[in-house]
């Protein structure tokens, strides 16, 4: 089961979140070294289209905290100026070496609007 963890996120602002997954006694699950970590923003969970996808390498099992558990997500200032303000959903997942899907995190983001712009000339 995953850990249900909701963010809220500074449009035009870099973000980072570290992810411990684990399982539902809420011991820690340790992943695969070879996992490939996957993540998308949605407006819904019906939605076809996902607004971002969170990037590699910010979603990759990073050095030695894949011994941990321990996965880092993040976003540049750049991708979340590009993602309108609103309410969004997620989810993070883990593929091993062995094509095994575990959910490691869902939840919601609000992405909350920037006010400060640079105004084009």
């Amino acid at each position: 089961m995953a850990t249900i963890t909701d963010y809220n996120i500074d449009q035009g602002s870099a973000w980072s979140a570290d992810v411990t997954p684990k399982n539902t006694a809420g011991d820690t699950i340790v992943l695969d070294p070879l996992s490939t970590i996957s993540s998308q923003i949605r407006k819904n969970h019906h939605t076809y289209r996902h607004d971002t996808t969170i990037p590699q390498p910010a979603g990759t099992i990073l050095g030695s905290l894949a011994q941990s558990g321990i996965v880092t997500l993040s976003l540049t200032a750049a991708e979340t100026a590009a993602i309108r303000a609103g309410y969004y959903y997620y989810d993070v997942e883990a593929t091993s070496s062995l094509g095994v899907v575990t959910r490691i995190s869902e939840g919601k983001i609000h992405l909350r609007p920037e006010i400060t712009k640079t105004i084009p000339e």
